[in-house]
């Protein structure tokens, strides 16, 4: 590949949104600015818990089968009292 393929390769890869971005939209359009501001708040403050947890190393400590087994028991949890909420 060429320099120009790849720059427009990765210059389309960036100026696509991804379901971040359009989540935020979607509820900035629907609900208001500020059911926005609290969707990125939400976002932003995940990747600074996720950014820690990787900086620190702490992800050793994450990727055992039990702990596994219990983040994914929280994730669904999570999931169903979303849903429940949101229908």
């Amino acid at each position: 590949m060429d320099f120009l393929s790849i720059f427009i390769l990765s210059f389309v890869g960036a100026i696509t949104p991804g379901p971040d971005i359009l989540l935020v939209l979607r509820n900035t359009l629907h609900f208001g600015f500020f059911q926005g501001l609290r969707v990125f708040v939400g976002i932003a403050s995940g990747w600074v818990i996720y950014l820690v947890i990787i900086y620190f190393g702490f992800i050793h400590i994450l990727s055992g089968y039990i702990t596994q087994i219990i983040l994914s028991i929280i994730g669904a949890i999570y999931l169903i009292v979303y849903i429940i909420y949101i229908n």
